[in-house]
């Protein structure tokens, strides 16, 4: 055998080595090129995400500037771009689904329920997709919702009065009676000033032929509205939202207290109540259109016009009815105090 032909086999064993070695840096840097071009990719993801979180933020504290000075239209623009931006914020979910509710009481459900289903744990979005349920007549759900939601925080008055209203709703046996009751008072306990929650109290005993606490509860109800009319500073024409309430609930009153009266046997108190119902009816249909036709044209004399005579006809000034005047009409004069 010749030396040439010995050291051939060595040549190819180290030919070979060089080219396992010239694979093994090519395999790293075809890796460390991956590597690099991952995490270039990761980053510009990472970055997106985290700018379209921050510009979400932005547009949710915008939603909520706009919604302090009353622009809902706006409100509602700058939620619907942070829920498009980044759909897993659930606070933005939350906003957009009350905002929602304020232009009507049955909206927002989707929204809230979307809130929810990212953050099952925040009594807030509890309370108000379990309203928004009440609101929508789906009270199974939503007493299940608000039971959660009272568990969170027990001194949600608010809460109490949902879940009130879930029971009361669709009462299928006593107990649910008894717990929308039991709920409502409890909201009251917390809130005594709560008008609302006690009109719904006086309702719903009404409603289920306890008609002396009915009364009482109607009579306190009426006396809390004549003293927050007295404190206001609003007018009570029905030209605010608050005004409309107000003369909504006063009106109801004197017609349970009407009804109350005559079923017990006591038919001077029950014409009475129902004289006020009636007048506030009247003033109502009077006063509905041409208060609707001021708020596009404040300025209109001939409306101006029309609306004093219509004032003075309930014995009011030629500008409406101001709280006290209100109050002092439809609910009687304020009480005096022990010891003038």
């Amino acid at each position: 055998m010749t030396a040439n032909s010995e050291l051939q086999p060595l040549a190819r064993s180290r030919s070979a080595a060089r080219e396992r070695r010239r694979w093994s840096w090519l395999h790293l840097l075809l890796a460390m090129e991956t590597l690099a071009i991952g995490g270039l990719v990761w980053y510009l993801l990472h970055d997106r995400m985290v700018w379209k979180q921050r510009a979400a933020f932005l547009h949710a504290s915008l939603g909520r500037e706009r919604e302090k000075v009353g622009d809902l239209t706006g409100a509602l623009s700058e939620y619907g771009a942070a829920v498009k931006l980044y759909p897993n914020n659930p606070r933005a979910w939350y906003l957009l689904g009350t905002a929602l509710r304020q232009q009507s009481p049955q909206g927002g459900l989707k929204e809230l329920r979307r809130a929810y289903e990212l953050d099952s744990g925040n009594e807030p979005t509890l309370r108000e997709y379990g309203t928004a349920l009440v609101e929508n007549a789906k009270l199974d759900e939503a007493r299940q919702v608000l039971t959660r939601a009272v568990a969170l925080q027990e001194d949600d008055e608010q809460a109490h009065v949902a879940l009130g209203r879930a029971y009361l709703g669709h009462v299928t046996n006593p107990q649910d009676l008894e717990r929308g009751l039991a709920e409502l008072r409890r909201a009251l306990a917390l809130q005594p000033g709560e008008v609302q929650a006690r009109f719904r109290l006086a309702r719903a005993l009404f409603q289920s032929n306890q008609l002396t606490l009915a009364g009482e509860e109607f009579s306190t109800a009426l006396s809390l509205l004549g003293e927050g009319a007295r404190r206001t500073q609003e007018p009570m024409d029905g030209s605010t939202g608050w005004s409309q309430t107000w003369i909504s609930l006063v009106k109801g009153c004197h017609h349970y207290l009407s009804e109350i009266a005559y079923r017990t046997k006591r038919p001077a108190e029950a014409a009475r109540h129902r004289k006020i119902f009636d007048e506030m009816e009247a003033y109502l249909r009077g006063t509905y259109e041409p208060v609707r036709r001021r708020k596009q044209n404040p300025i209109d004399p001939a409306l101006q016009r029309q609306l004093a005579a219509i004032f003075a006809r309930f014995g009011f000034p030629p500008e409406g009815p101001d709280g006290r005047a209100a109050a002092a009409r439809w609910v009687g004069p304020a009480p005096v105090a022990a010891g003038r």
